[in-house]
C-alpha cells in the first residue's frame, strides 16, 4: 500500500473513531475503507 493511502485512512479513522464525521459520512467511508482493502487483498491473492 502507498504510504499516502495509509496517512489517509490512518486520518479518517481518526476521525471515525472521535465521532467527528456524520453517522452516515462514517459508513460509506468504512464501507468504502472495507471493500478496497478487500478488492486491494483479492488482487493480491488472485494469480
Amino acid at each position: 500500500m502507498i504510504l499516502k493511502d495509509a496517512i489517509a485512512k490512518f486520518a479518517m479513522h481518526n476521525l471515525f473513531w472521535r465521532g467527528q464525521l456524520s453517522p452516515k459520512v462514517n459508513l460509506i467511508l468504512l464501507l468504502h475503507l472495507t471493500f478496497k482493502d478487500n478488492y486491494e487483498l483479492t488482487k493480491l491473492f488472485s494469480p
